[in-house]
């Protein structure tokens, strides 16, 4: 069968070991076992400004093109808005000198009010550039966000060619209850762009339930069809051979890890307290790991919890290390956030199902509830709920001390394998 070729536009790919990437990556890697060939167009100094991984792109076929054009250096951007700024500001300045109010929305900063969808806007002349030859030669054209600006490339793109495009949203766009824009137009330009966006698109790809049913129904007037859930997944060839359910035992603490950053409100102070409150009452011995690209943040938590004594603060690790300090630990962490529990789902919790852990999770009721439930990934609850806390604590505590694995649903690991996946998402390119 001939090989069909796909145009993979991700802003952020390989080497960077942002999180965002593996999904993209991991397509990348097992879509030629599916008959398509992927063409990566990327943001070159993206790799300057972020924390990367070498090891990453040896997994990729070597002899996979991957097109990095310039892209616009944000900082230069941003001294640039600072010149303008300063400009408005003398304008505003009154009669006697003395700088009028600016507008509550200017006071979020004049590059949100620029960044239209968001900074990948800026790479747009360049990866249009760069990118219309190879869509041209290519069947499909793949498009994965965030940074939203990503799927506006790649409907221009579409759009020049006639191609078959297909939108990848690992987070919401005009959804994300995160968001917050400057003015209502600013929100009114962002539903066009999505709706242009969208309408250009032949699948558009979210990756919770939640988010497909919510988009669905936003989007009443498009075929309910075009909107498909394919989750976040797990790639077994990041993971020793043989991955057992068996708890650690070298001591009789519960070891409990988070792997990740905490960011937009995602606090462990709660269960810092649950545990100590665990102990204090003689219910088991905790241990908390955190292998964190915002070291300083969990510090700070820590600290304010007063849970120094029971924390180890790790930092951030390559990517095969993180996935060892998973298969280390009892139990694995979730932190959510209020404003994106509804829809999302972080990518590590994939990776935490294939280590064979339970999951606890402090969550309010949404997307990543539901999986906990559906799949028997753990245990769940709301930060607020101290008694639900504990109780779940001593029961992962005896649950671990017991030598008991944690029985995760076996349809669990067919569902989020990501070599699977990319024959899913085969099909969707294709139109099958």
């Amino acid at each position: 069968m001939k090989s069909r070729r796909v145009l993979m536009v991700a802003h952020e790919f390989y080497p960077s070991a942002a999180i965002g990437c593996h999904r993209s990556g991991k397509f990348c890697k097992y879509l030629p076992q599916y008959g398509w060939e992927p063409v990566v167009l990327t943001a070159r100094q993206m790799i300057e400004r972020t924390r990367f991984d070498p090891s990453l792109l040896r997994q990729l076929p070597a002899e996979m093109p991957i097109i990095r054009t310039f892209y616009p250096d944000e900082a230069e951007i941003k001294r640039w808005v600072g010149q303008v700024r300063s400009l408005l500001r003398r304008g505003r300045a009154g009669g006697n000198g003395t700088p009028r109010a600016a507008p509550a929305g200017a006071r979020m900063g004049l590059s949100r009010w620029l960044s239209i969808p968001d900074w990948a806007i800026y790479w747009l002349p360049w990866a249009v550039g760069a990118g219309v030859s190879e869509a041209r030669r290519a069947d499909a054209i793949y498009a994965t966000a965030p940074p939203h600006g990503s799927l506006v490339v790649a409907a221009v793109l579409a759009r020049l060619t006639g191609r078959r495009l297909v939108l990848d949203l690992r987070d919401p766009w005009t959804l994300d209850q995160t968001l917050r824009y400057p003015t209502p137009r600013h929100r009114r330009l962002n539903e066009r762009l999505e709706r242009w966006c969208f309408e250009t698109a032949s699948v558009v790809i979210c990756n919770t339930p939640a988010a497909t049913e919510a988009y669905r129904a936003a989007y009443g007037d498009l075929p309910g069809e075009r909107f498909v859930t394919l989750p976040n997944g797990f790639d077994r060839e990041d993971f020793p051979q043989q991955v057992e359910g068996r708890p650690r035992s070298e001591d009789e603490r519960l070891h409990l890890a988070y792997v990740g950053s905490l960011h937009g409100g995602r606090d462990p102070g709660p269960l810092l307290r649950a545990a100590r409150r665990c102990m204090d009452a003689g219910w088991g011995s905790y241990r908390v790991h955190f292998w964190s690209g915002t070291p300083e943040i969990v510090q700070a938590c820590v600290s304010q919890s007063g849970a120094n004594d029971l924390v180890e603060n790790h930092g951030p690790v390559p990517h095969r290390q993180a996935l060892q300090a998973m298969l280390d630990s009892d139990v694995l962490l979730v932190f959510g956030a209020s404003d994106t529990d509804a829809l999302h789902v972080p990518g590590k919790l994939f990776e935490y199902v294939y280590c064979r852990r339970p999951i606890l999770a402090l969550v309010e009721p949404g997307a990543i509830s539901r999986l906990i439930d559906d799949y028997h990934l753990g245990r769940w609850a709301r930060a607020s709920d101290e008694e639900l806390l504990v109780a779940h604590l001593r029961e992962l505590h005896a649950l671990a001390r017991g030598g008991r694995a944690w029985p995760v649903r076996a349809e669990a690991f067919t569902h989020f394998d990501r070599r699977l996946q990319a024959g899913q998402l085969a099909a969707l390119l294709g139109g099958d």
